[in-house]
């Protein structure tokens, strides 16, 4: 939250925050199609990255600490 005469608000709006993480993540797939999507394997471990990626994101570690900074 940041202090703003004396009222508090959000540093992004969540709609902001979401659109922007979808838009990268699109930005991201187009350029693994144009670099390689003729290349089915590096596709696929495109793909599996990713799924592990998120899978490391959504881990009870991390939503523990996000909420550790949330709630200070």
């Amino acid at each position: 939250m940041i202090q703003s005469g004396g009222v508090a608000r959000q540093a992004f709006e969540p709609g902001v925050l979401f659109g922007g993480l979808i838009a990268a993540n699109i930005a991201a797939w187009v350029f693994a199609f144009a670099m390689f999507g003729d290349r089915p394997a590096v596709m696929a471990t495109a793909l599996l990255a990713w799924v592990f990626g998120l899978r490391h994101a959504v881990d009870a570690d991390h939503i523990a600490a996000i909420d550790n900074v949330v709630r200070s």
